[in-house]
């Protein structure tokens, strides 16, 4: 899709006019760009584009719409509003802030993005965040990630794509922090194309490389994520799905602390029981809620 096209578009959203300003992230299947309302207030929203059609990129915003319509929930975005603009669809949810932690250093504030996976992101600058801060921002993300697992546990929905670049901050949420799942495209796609890859690999559990999939494949994809919050690193690694499973399989155990120091105990406990390589030997979604209600009354 040439994004060219959209730039100064015109749509109705929730009865006001809005006006595409410019292009706020891209993925394979969809593009996000931000709306300013033409007319006062001239509050902004997100405004995700399919980038076809027709085919998987117009399925998985096709069912992100209707996931959104079916499913409320703190931690999920809300959908304001859904149409189609130049035969691609869109919808419309509040402009959220990619993951990150403020850090503070002479005198001055910036922003280390969590989001960015590669080896000149986040990891470069692991080191320079303090442990304290990384180890509160993993607290809220598997505290509000989790609650979103936990809830539709047992109704068949999955995210499958769980992974740094896809959990987002809610804006204005300074002293706690609220963290939201977005892009549920893939939720039901996965029994329809089950070869095509949703995700990162090194954040792919397991058994997802075997053609199994369930709720606690989300819990291994969350664990991952915050192992990589706190540590900088991902536990796993692999070129090729089965090099990355067989070193899933091989390093049972690993836990953030065989790599990070000062870990608490708690969270540190928690998080390698989400990343067994066996589904069956992680907890299950309400036992990662509980245990969380009494690590996050430490950090409060």
């Amino acid at each position: 899709m040439d994004e060219q096209p959209f730039l100064k578009k015109k749509l109705t959203v929730c009865h006001k006019p809005y006006q595409i300003q410019n292009l706020l992230g891209e993925g394979s299947h969809a593009t996000v760009w931000r709306a300013r309302a033409m007319l006062y207030p001239h509050n902004e929203i997100a405004l995700k584009i399919a980038r076809a059609t027709q085919g998987i990129a117009h399925e998985r915003v096709q069912n992100e719409i209707w996931f959104l319509k079916e499913i409320a929930h703190p931690s999920i975005p809300p959908m304001l509003d859904h149409g189609v603009v130049e035969q691609h669809l869109w919808f419309a949810m509040p402009i959220f802030e990619p993951l990150q932690i403020s850090l503070a250093s002479k005198g001055r504030t910036t922003q280390v993005l969590l989001n960015d996976i590669r080896s000149e992101g986040y990891p470069a600058r692991a080191a320079e965040v303090p442990l304290e801060l990384r180890t509160r921002t993993a607290v809220g993300v598997l505290s509000d990630i989790g609650t979103v697992i936990a809830y539709l546990s047992g109704t068949g929905i999955i995210h499958a794509d769980i992974s740094p670049g896809n959990i987002m901050e809610k804006r204005g949420s300074l002293v706690h922090k609220q963290y939201v799942l977005a892009d549920w495209g893939a939720t039901a796609l996965l029994n329809r194309y089950p070869a095509e890859a949703f995700g990162s690999l090194h954040f792919t559990a397991p058994e997802r490389l075997l053609g199994q999939v369930g709720s606690k494949s989300d819990l291994f994809s969350l664990g991952v994520t915050c192992f990589y919050i706190l540590t900088g690193n991902v536990p796993y690694h692999g070129k090729t799905g089965e090099e990355y499973y067989m070193d899933v399989a091989s390093r049972e155990g690993l836990a953030p602390s065989d790599i990070t120091s000062g870990i608490s105990s708690n969270i540190d406990r928690l998080v390698r029981d989400l990343i067994c390589w066996r589904p069956e030997d992680r907890p299950e979604p309400e036992d990662v809620v509980r245990r969380m209600e009494k690590i996050r009354a430490n950090f409060a």
